[in-house]
């Protein structure tokens, strides 16, 4: 009997302890498309569930972005890939399966915006 009561009590213990620490850690944010450039009526958002740090891997960093047309949502725009420090932008061809065409991002604002929107989730 002592040693039902004993283990009931740890069990109790470490149910306590599972919902202190649920209750105290911080949450995890939602995944949001996050707004990072326009021109004209064409609005451009990153998907920043689909940020990623690829590691050693080239490009470092990847995202998703989608399209906006006049206010109507116009699909998965395209894939853009940085490198480690951000200086320079790739495109990823769904075709070929291969990230193409290296842009220096402080030439482009398109680029260089979609850099600086990346940097919260990073």
């Amino acid at each position: 009997m002592k040693l039902v009561k004993k283990w009931l009590s740890f069990g109790i213990l470490v149910f306590t302890f599972l919902v202190v620490g649920a209750t105290i850690s911080p949450s995890v944010s939602s995944a949001e498309d996050v707004w990072f450039y326009s021109d004209g009526s064409w609005s451009f958002y990153l998907c920043s569930e689909t940020i990623n740090d690829r590691g050693n891997e080239h490009p470092k960093y990847t995202v998703q972005v989608k399209k906006v047309v006049n206010g109507t949502y116009q699909g998965d725009f395209e894939f853009l890939g940085f490198t480690s420090d951000g200086s320079y932008c790739y495109w990823y061809n769904r075709m070929n399966g291969r990230w193409e065409g290296s842009q220096r991002v402080s030439a482009d604002p398109y680029t260089s915006a979609a850099w600086r929107a990346m940097q919260p989730y990073l």
